[in-house]
């Protein structure tokens, strides 16, 4: 969501590391927008039939960037292109919560590259479902500007540790809570019978955020960044959590 993330431009100075988006990074100039509809039809072609080349040669950030050429005509290109490791890694650790993420990043199965590829994805996924390129954009760059820092690298840190394994179910009491809002009324509706399991897994991936963040104030910043979203984002990040 974050110029840490993905590089794009109109991230503010000391943003997020993943990218344009998530791992995705800072940037000022528009993105490069690469023309070879042969070039895309060949990378295309390798990611089919060699996936390990596909990823040891950079490919998978050459083909979202020929992607982005044929987006909607936007001079910044897609805003979840994701940012190169070695980028995203520069860009954490201008900080010292950022170096802290990048050394447990490093410790965890796959090392440093793998922890940050799984977070870009999600949240080039998530971000996806948010509309068209300048929705996509205004969403990553709000949250780079009203959630702090520390706060952002908890959630990176979240995005990376997945579902929570056996989630309790949801009782009828939280079930109630949930559907008080427009975005859980409609989520209730759409998942059926199989409600309590994704409301647990939702409240249980919640309690963890919010048990890793123990400053206040930096929980705060997420908590006010959220509830100023829009009910469609609330239910795109909602529906993602519940996976």
């Amino acid at each position: 969501m974050s110029n840490d993330l993905v590089p794009f431009a109109g991230a503010p100075v000391g943003g997020s590391d993943l990218g344009r988006g998530a791992g995705y990074g800072s940037g000022t100039a528009p993105v490069s927008r690469p023309q070879s509809t042969g070039r895309r039809a060949e990378i295309e072609r390798i990611m089919q039939t060699d996936r390990s080349r596909y990823f040891r040669e950079g490919l998978d950030q050459e083909l979202a960037e020929l992607r982005a050429a044929n987006d909607d005509g936007d001079d910044f290109g897609s805003p979840t292109l994701p940012m190169a490791p070695s980028r995203s890694m520069q860009s954490l650790q201008a900080t010292a919560e950022g170096a802290e993420l990048v050394a447990a990043w490093r410790n965890s199965p796959g090392g440093f590259e793998a922890q940050l590829r799984k977070v870009q994805a999600d949240v080039g996924f998530l971000v996806r479902e948010l509309g068209d390129l300048r929705h996509q954009r205004a969403f990553m760059e709000g949250f780079d500007r009203r959630v702090t820092e520390r706060a952002r690298y908890h959630i990176y840190d979240e995005i990376k540790n997945g579902s929570v394994t056996n989630a309790a179910t949801a009782t009828p009491a939280e079930l109630a809570v949930f559907g008080s809002t427009q975005p859980g009324a409609e989520l209730l509706n759409e998942w059926g019978a199989t409600a309590s399991v994704k409301v647990g897994r939702v409240w249980a991936r919640v309690a963890r955020f919010r048990a890793s963040l123990s400053n206040e104030a930096d929980f705060t910043s997420f908590t006010t960044w959220y509830d100023n979203l829009s009910p469609s984002a609330v239910k795109a990040i909602v529906k993602y959590l519940a996976r």
